[in-house]
């Protein structure tokens, strides 16, 4: 039951993370004003770390086919 419940709030997690990265491009995409798109590039670039961080301590989600 933890390790399902670890496994839940991973996943949603993980799903606020590309919904807000999503957001961030859009918005860095769009602004024009320098301080805000600066401000959207730190956060972005925070998510980015955050996300390969994740994906370097994570077992794959599928095990390996046997050979």
């Amino acid at each position: 039951m933890i390790d399902d419940t670890r496994e839940g709030d991973r996943i949603v997690e993980d799903l606020i993370r590309d919904e807000n990265m999503k957001l961030y491009r859009r918005l860095l995409s769009e602004s024009t004003d320098e301080e805000q798109r600066r401000v959207l590039l730190v956060l972005l670039r925070l998510l980015v770390a955050e996300q390969n961080e994740d994906c370097r301590s994570s077992p794959p989600a599928f095990p390996s086919a046997p050979h």
